[in-house]
């Protein structure tokens, strides 16, 4: 019984000691926080129920989050004017740039078109009537050339009359019965790509006479098979020499 009549003011007197230590000056109540320590400290029963009834600061309910106080833990926000623009226009014009390089960033972080494919210009009379020969010149290496060219040629051989291109020799045979009258008209053949100072010569012997459904089928399979090349090319009609 002496025990817990020693352990008791002793015990609530290092509570109240502590608890005044740790309150904030402007909150103590009635006397300062110095007055508060020292009676405790001469008077610990006596002056721990007093520093209770009369100068432990009155607190609302506490907040348990790690990072929650009362707004009086923080005297700068109750500094009048903490809201008020110091500088209206100043502040206007700081959030207009910030509009201004938002939507600069919206801009560039736009992917780039992707470049335009090379060009492959084919002249007027390329396979046209009775220009069955011609002549690619290119950037690209002429080795690279003559297999774009020879592409085309077997290509060639699969378009008949009608500028139909056929997926291969058994449909073109198909379409050959099955067309009214006389067989379908088709090139005689294609021939092996010639390299020569001026560029890769091509020929389809096509009797004397290319029909203008067959020459635009013609001229759409060589340009498509010669832009695979990746480069600028320019085909022209070869006169033979």
């Amino acid at each position: 019984m002496r025990i817990v009549l020693f352990l008791v003011p002793l015990v609530l007197g290092i509570y109240c000691l502590v608890d005044a230590i740790t309150s904030r000056d402007d909150e103590v109540r009635h006397l300062q926080k110095t007055w508060w320590v020292l009676l405790i400290l001469f008077f610990p029963f006596v002056g721990s129920i007093a520093w209770l009834v009369a100068g432990r600061p009155q607190r609302g309910p506490r907040h348990h989050g790690p990072h929650q106080q009362s707004a009086s833990a923080y005297p700068e926000y109750d500094r009048p004017g903490r809201f008020a623009a110091a500088d209206p226009a100043a502040d206007e014009e700081f959030l207009r740039k910030v509009r201004e390089r938002a939507e600069s960033q919206r801009r560039t972080a736009k992917p780039e078109p992707a470049p335009a494919p090379p060009e492959v210009v084919i002249d007027e009379g390329v396979l046209d009537a009775e220009s069955e020969a011609f002549l690619v010149s290119s950037a690209a290496p002429e080795s690279a050339v003559v297999a774009a060219v020879r592409r085309a040629n077997d290509r060639f051989m699969l378009v008949d009359e009608l500028g139909r291109e056929h997926a291969d020799g058994a449909a073109l045979d198909a379409a050959s019965e099955a067309h009214d009258g006389e067989d379908l008209y088709t090139p005689n053949y294609a021939a092996e790509p010639v390299v020569t100072d001026a560029g890769v010569r091509g020929y389809v012997d096509c009797k004397g006479g290319i029909d203008p459904a067959m020459g635009e089928t013609m001229r759409r399979i060589l340009r498509e098979e010669l832009r695979k090349l990746g480069a600028t090319v320019h085909v022209r009609e070869h006169d033979g020499t």
